[in-house]
């Protein structure tokens, strides 16, 4: 014999009968399962997120390591190869001190800017081919390379407006004109002699950054294995 009462459900009475405990007994355990769900999501983004902070980091330290011995190296050419041409523009620059400076608020502070872009453009063109490090071949490591070329080379018209605007700062202060700073280092960027020159450095850069992060991520996952 079947036993029901009258539940009340919004405006409407509606008929309950025991047959139907099971039915909200489950949905109950889902409604419960709620939180459970969102916490696994949380944190499934959480360490999404970390992980991203993470590669970014890693690209944009190799890429600075790089950028330090790249500026060594092409000093002590310059040294070598002028450095009669190399002393007079040290004691233009006021001394040994000055030049330091000038070279760390015109080249390195401002280049950090340009790392970052990079570091930002490899990330998501990696997580884009998401190569399996099991698996690897030279043809498919080829490959690998060969996806970041046309970021590499394009990668200019994105970082020099941010990597400008920090020289501007750094060079001009305290002195700021915005017409100066508009057409000397923004218009006047965009042209094929600053492209090429800062070709080859972001090449370098941009290759040596992505390849000690993935001999690192190869290493750590043969590791673990």
């Amino acid at each position: 014999m079947q036993k029901s009462i009258r539940a009340y459900s919004g405006s409407v009475n509606r008929p309950f009968s025991v047959d139907q405990l099971p039915e909200i007994g489950r949905r109950i355990d889902q409604f419960l399962a709620i939180p459970d769900f969102c916490n696994s999501h949380a944190t499934y983004i959480t360490t999404y997120i970390m992980t991203i902070f993470r590669d970014i980091r890693i690209l944009f330290v190799n890429g600075v390591i790089v950028l330090l011995i790249f500026l060594v190296l092409v000093e002590a050419v310059t040294w070598g190869v002028a450095s009669e041409a190399k002393w007079n523009f040290v004691k233009d620059s006021g001394g040994v001190l000055p030049y330091l400076g000038l070279l760390v608020r015109n080249t390195i502070l401002p280049e950090l800017v340009t790392i970052f872009v990079l570091a930002l453009l490899i990330n998501r063109i990696h997580r884009w081919v998401d190569p399996t490090f099991d698996s690897l071949t030279w043809k498919s490591l080829l490959l690998y390379q060969l996806s970041f070329l046309p970021a590499l080379l394009t990668a200019f018209l994105i970082f020099i407006p941010f990597t400008q605007s920090i020289r501007y700062l750094l060079v001009e202060f305290p002195i700021y004109s915005f017409n100066s700073y508009w057409h000397k280092y923004i218009i006047d960027s965009y042209s094929l002699a600053l492209y090429f020159k800062y070709l080859l450095p972001v090449m370098l850069i941009g290759y040596s950054a992505l390849n000690i992060s993935l001999m690192n991520r190869t290493l750590r996952n043969h590791s673990v294995v």
